[in-house]
C-alpha cells in the first residue's frame, strides 16, 4: 500500500482500496496476494522501467491451461490480428464485451474511447490495474459488468470485437431475438453485438469451427441474414490449441456495415501459420496472418467467394469448403 501512496497514482490506489485490498482473502493465494507481494518487495525505478513486463509474467503464469480462468488472459497474437481490423481514423468508440482481463485493449491508441465489460469482479479488477499499467487508452470505461444485460441499451459503437464463452448456456428468456437459443448462445451473442454497431462500423470476433457449418436451426438463420445482407466480410481459420483453455480450432470473422456493397467474402487459411511453445500450445504467426489479411490477389491461402456461392451451399462458412474444395478435405467437427 506504502508503494501505492508514493507512486502518487490516485487513480491506482483508489482502485486498490476500493476492490484490490478486500478481494486479497477471497482471491487464491497465487493470484493477488502474491501479485502485490511481488510489487512490494522492488522500487519505484524497477516497476518503472520493468514494472508492465513483470505484471504481464505473473498474469500469463497464473491465467494458463491449469486455471478455470485461463480464457480471461487472451493470446498476444489473436488481439495483434483481431486489431488490424480497427479504423484507420484518429477517434473512434470500441465497445469490447466479455473483455476478460482487457487484452484487446492495451495496444490500442491512447486516443480510442473504449468501452470494456467483465462479469467476474476479480478478472475486471487485475483488468483495469493491467490498462493503468499501460496507461492506454488515455480515457476508458471497464466495468464489472456482465455482457448480456447490456445489450439492451441504446448505445452504439464505430468497433466491436470480443472473445465469447463458446457454446454458453443462458438460464433467463430472450425471446424478443429470434436467434435465442437456451443451451447455445453463439448466435445470441453475435446478433445482439452487430447491433450495437453504427452505420460504417466493423465488428471482428473469435468463434469455434462448428458454428460455421453446423446445421442448428437459429445459427443457420443468423449466418444466412449476414450473408444475404451482404455484412459478412471475412472469415480468418487460425490453428487448433492456439487458447490457453482450449485445444479446438477457432476461427476469426470480421462483419461490416460499411454502405459500399461487396460482392463476395474473403475465406483465409492460416491453419498451418504457427509455431509450437514449450508448453505444447500452438502460437499464431500474426505477422503472416496480417500479411494474408492485406493480400489484394488471391492465393492457395486465400479465396474471395460470392454471397451467392454461399447461399448455394446452403450457407455453409468453413473455411474447407471454400479454401480447399477441390482437394476435398473432409470438415473437421467441434
Amino acid at each position: 500500500m506504502m508503494l501505492l501512496k508514493d507512486s502518487y497514482h490516485l487513480e491506482l490506489e483508489e482502485l486498490f482500496e476500493r476492490h484490490l485490498y478486500s478481494s486479497i482473502e477471497t482471491v487464491k493465494k497465487h493470484y493477488l496476494n502474491h501479485l502485490i507481494q511481488v510489487f512490494v518487495d522492488i522500487n519505484n525505478d524497477f516497476i518503472e522501467e520493468k514494472g508492465i513486463e513483470l505484471f504481464e509474467y505473473i498474469l500469463a503464469e497464473n491465467f494458463n491451461y491449469r486455471d478455470q480462468y485461463a480464457d480471461a488472459l487472451q493470446p498476444d497474437a489473436i488481439t495483434k490480428i483481431m486489431n488490424h481490423f480497427v479504423p484507420k481514423t484518429e477517434k473512434y468508440s470500441f465497445y469490447n464485451p466479455f473483455a476478460g482481463l482487457a487484452s484487446l485493449a492495451i495496444d490500442l491508441p491512447k486516443n480510442v474511447e473504449y468501452v470494456g465489460e467483465e462479469k467476474n469482479s476479480v478478472i475486471q479488477v487485475l483488468g483495469k490495474m493491467r490498462l493503468l499499467m499501460y496507461n492506454r487508452p488515455a480515457n476508458f470505461i471497464f466495468e464489472q459488468k456482465d455482457s448480456l444485460q447490456s445489450f439492451y441499451d441504446d448505445k452504439k459503437y464505430d468497433f466491436v470485437a470480443f472473445n465469447p464463452p463458446f457454446h454458453f448456456r443462458v438460464k433467463s428468456d430472450h425471446h424478443e431475438n429470434k436467434y435465442f437459443s437456451r443451451s447455445n448462445a453463439n448466435a445470441f451473442i453475435i446478433s445482439e453485438c452487430f447491433k450495437k454497431l453504427k452505420e460504417g462500423g466493423k465488428m471482428v470476433f473469435l468463434t469455434p469451427n462448428g458454428f460455421l457449418f453446423r446445421r442448428n436451426q437459429k445459427e443457420v438463420a443468423l449466418k444466412k441474414f449476414l450473408v444475404d445482407n451482404q455484412y459478412l466480410e471475412s472469415i480468418i481459420a487460425l490453428p487448433s490449441s492456439i487458447l490457453n483453455f482450449s485445444s479446438i480450432p477457432v476461427n476469426i470473422i470480421t462483419l461490416s456495415k460499411e454502405k459500399s456493397p461487396r460482392s463476395s467474402v474473403r475465406f483465409i487459411d492460416a491453419t498451418d501459420m504457427f509455431t509450437t511453445s514449450k508448453m505444447k500450445r500452438n502460437i499464431v504467426d500474426a505477422e503472416k496472418v496480417i500479411t494474408l489479411i492485406d493480400e489484394y490477389a488471391k492465393n492457395e491461402f486465400v479465396q474471395d467467394v460470392s454471397f451467392k456461392e454461399i447461399a448455394k451451399n446452403d450457407y455453409n462458412l468453413s473455411v474447407n469448403r471454400y479454401v480447399f474444395e477441390e482437394l476435398q478435405i473432409p470438415e473437421v467437427s467441434n
